[in-house]
């Protein structure tokens, strides 16, 4: 699970913004990422701050936005435990699936005399349904 991050002047179209980003990253980025002619202006005003440093009035918010990142982390690692077991089921699927149309190719034979007798009169031509024009 990532921490949420609060970063002043991350991007230059936030002022504040909840991050999962460390400030070592972002620094990071800039000097890979931007222009040389804004990365001092961008080095010299971002920032990590805490929350306690926040306005009182975003402090509740701050509290809850973590808390949801919490729950979506949690369901996020869930989500990738089930898609593993749902990967390995389909993967036996598939195999099983390949097994089946196999059988059926191997016993064409009983499977169209077992049809004759299940199914008498049948417009079935072995391949398809034949209909009456």
């Amino acid at each position: 699970m990532k921490t949420l991050h609060l970063g002043l002047h991350f991007w230059h179209g936030e002022l504040v913004s909840a991050t999962q980003m460390t400030l070592e990253e972002r620094i990071a980025e800039i000097k890979t990422d931007k222009p040389l002619s804004q990365q001092r202006t961008r080095l010299r005003l971002i920032r990590e701050i805490l929350p306690s440093e926040l306005p009182e009035t975003l402090r509740p918010i701050w509290a809850a936005l973590q808390k949801a990142e919490a729950d979506v982390d949690k369901a996020w690692a869930e989500w990738d435990k089930a898609r593993a077991e749902w990967d390995k089921a389909r993967a036996e699927w598939d195999k099983t699936r390949a097994a089946w149309r196999k059988a059926l190719v191997e016993n064409r034979a009983i499977l169209e005399a077992w049809h004759e007798r299940i199914c008498p009169n049948c417009p079935w031509n072995g391949k398809e349904i034949v209909f009456e024009t």
